[in-house]
């Protein structure tokens, strides 16, 4: 066995402050604007774009979507001003740390923003030569009241257990690599560099960790999550759920910890990083791989109706007409490529 990484994957924070009156005003107005044209309305904030939903998000007032993850902002009393879910994409770019941050920068000037909560920890380790079978489902122990075998495509690929409650803890134990294939997270590889051998199966071990467990191990802030992570990974690898070697014993949790499981608890919970230009490379790369045969298909039909076998004749008849059909639905193609990046989440 050997561990390729093991961090946190997924971070929700929430911020208390004060939004200034007219960050409210022109967000009312971009929300309207959404509901009235039936499409997201684009914001500019903090140099960084934006587009302001038509609904909201959860109790939060306003939706802000931008590649770098999904914001919600409130102005009730009763509530934080913002809520922020980095993508793990940037996540894994500039550190937990960083996406807070970078949040912060960007609602400087439009509100005073307090010291970040955090709602939701996901702690996760990824290794390879590790291996489960579908019938060992039984020998988990687990204060979960449900799990589930996992099936894609008619391929076993993991375990499930626990429900998504807001606050408890829900825990995956799953093929990372068949993850990334349909869900295009390429990155990855570059964050596991040498130790990942390709073609080898990647095993995850991942809990999500809701704001009451998170409460009960004192965790309010990042800070507090660093400085109680071991503890944290601990609890949830031994205690929460753990893979035994079945005894005769019919107490299921006396069973001794199985070889395998002995190296997920314990994992080195390292901050591994790639640098933000290298998955964008590596997002673009696969994006313009993907989607390429598809832009070949519309020139060609385009060519086709033209009655041509030109791909310059039909570029330009896209170049001369595309301008005037998109002014046509009021926007441009500037606008429509940068709205097009956010809901793409391309970092």
């Amino acid at each position: 066995m050997k561990e390729l990484s093991a961090g946190i994957d997924t971070a929700i924070f929430s911020f208390g402050g004060i939004l200034l009156p007219d960050l409210v005003e022109v967000l009312d107005e971009a929300k309207e604007w959404a509901r009235t044209y039936g499409k997201d309305a684009p914001f500019t904030l903090g140099g960084s774009d934006f587009l302001v939903k038509p609904g909201s998000l959860n109790l939060m007032r306003f939706r802000l979507d931008h590649e770098y993850g999904v914001i919600g902002v409130s102005d009730r009393p009763s509530l934080p001003i913002l809520r922020w879910q980095p993508r793990g994409a940037f996540l894994h770019s500039v550190g937990v740390a960083g996406a807070r941050d970078w949040l912060r920068d960007r609602f400087a000037g439009v509100a005073h923003v307090g010291p970040e909560q955090l709602s939701r920890v996901d702690l996760y380790a990824d290794f390879q030569g590790l291996w489960f079978g579908p019938e060992e489902v039984e020998n988990f122990v687990t204060r979960a009241s449900r799990d589930t075998v996992r099936r894609t495509v008619g391929q076993f690929t993991g375990f499930e257990f626990g429900g998504r409650s807001r606050g408890g803890m829900h825990a995956r134990v799953y093929q990372k690599d068949v993850e990334i294939e349909l869900k295009r997270g390429d990155y990855w590889r570059e964050l596991w560099g040498p130790r990942y051998v390709p073609g080898d199966s990647v095993w995850r071990i991942e809990y999500e960790l809701h704001r009451d467990v998170l409460r009960e191990f004192g965790v309010t802030d990042l800070s507090s999550v660093e400085g109680n992570l071991a503890g944290l990974w601990s609890y949830a690898t031994t205690q929460w759920l753990s893979l035994r070697e079945p005894t005769s014993d019919q107490t299921r949790s006396r069973w001794p910890l199985d070889h395998r499981w002995t190296h997920v608890v314990a994992a080195n919970h390292g901050w591994d990083t790639v640098p933000l230009e290298r998955v964008r490379e590596i997002q673009r790369g696969r994006g313009l791989h993907e989607d390429l045969p598809y832009a070949l298909g519309y020139l060609e039909r385009i060519a086709a109706h033209r009655g041509t076998a030109d791909l310059g004749d039909a570029l330009d008849y896209v170049r001369q007409h595309a301008p005037e059909y998109l002014r046509a639905k009021g926007t441009d193609f500037e606008s429509e490529s940068r709205a097009k990046r956010i809901r793409m989440g391309v970092v």
